[in-house]
């Protein structure tokens, strides 16, 4: 399942960023609200956005940080690092029904 409130993960930008590749367009806009496809620039100031959901994705808000304790992109200094938190929860069908 794909999380992401925005039209890319957070983590997919610190992806292409560490390989040195743009994103595609209309992922990211600057500082000032026009398309950039420069992932650096959400990384440093002054910082651009990620645009909000769309294309295949749906809307879900991302408890998995909150409810493990795991970093999160404004709590750490730390550059050119990927920040995952996952929380799985596995349900037996056969004890629910």
């Amino acid at each position: 399942m794909d999380f992401a409130t925005s039209r890319i993960a957070d983590g997919k930008v610190r992806v292409a960023m560490n390989k040195g590749k743009q994103v595609a367009p209309y992922i990211l806009i600057d500082a000032i609200g026009y398309p950039t496809t420069d992932p650096n620039l959400i990384f440093n100031a002054p910082t651009c956005a990620l645009m909000p959901f769309g294309d295949h994705k749906g809307s879900e808000l991302p408890f998995s940080a909150a409810l493990t304790g795991g970093d999160t992109i404004p709590g750490t200094t730390e550059k050119n690092v990927i920040i995952n938190a996952l929380l799985t929860i596995i349900f037996d069908p056969k004890k629910i029904w």
